[in-house]
């Protein structure tokens, strides 16, 4: 998915905000990193997932489904993308 022509490609950035942001989800930590801003929360992930990508013929994001359940967190799933799994 990288190497597709005119992409953009995000590799968990809800696990960032899981793992290291400010709201993180669980107190494991392989090592401490520096999080981007746009991933710094999970809301903030969404709002970069839903942003529009003028111009762009794929837009692909690999995630883990644990990362916006149980349920509660389901508000952060991007609104208005086709998802597969």
């Amino acid at each position: 998915m990288m190497n597709a022509e005119n992409s953009e490609c995000f590799c968990e950035c809800f696990g960032l905000a899981w793992y290291y942001g400010p709201e993180a989800k669980t107190t494991r930590q392989v090592m401490p990193i520096e999080v981007p801003e746009d991933c710094a929360t999970l809301e903030k992930v969404k709002q970069k997932y839903e942003k529009a990508y003028e111009g762009k013929k794929l837009v692909f994001a690999k995630e883990f489904a644990y990362y916006v359940a149980p349920e509660p967190n389901y508000k952060y799933i991007p609104e208005g993308i086709d998802t597969h799994s």
